[in-house]
């Protein structure tokens, strides 16, 4: 578990995309680096389509990732709200 304090990142959707890019890239090669899977968790809404339209096939080895369909807000599934 990585105990440093989260990064904040505030800029235009380019940057952004940029820097998550960056991180998917790092993540990915560390987990191969040291022969395991790696996971990323996708949230539902806008970002999908702002960010993770940035990511390439080389980027990383999507194949060693495991993808979790994730839901930011704390509601019900059942609520109009969830993703």
């Amino acid at each position: 578990m990585n105990s440093q304090r989260p990064e904040i990142v505030v800029g235009d959707v380019a940057t952004l995309r940029e820097r998550l890019r960056t991180l998917v890239s790092r993540a990915a090669a560390g987990a191969a680096a040291e022969g395991r899977r790696w996971s990323m968790a996708i949230p539902g809404g806008s970002v999908v389509p702002q960010l993770l339209a940035a990511l390439r096939p080389g980027d990383a080895p999507w194949e060693r990732c495991d993808l979790f369909w994730v839901d930011e807000r704390a509601v019900p599934w059942t609520d109009p709200d969830s993703n």
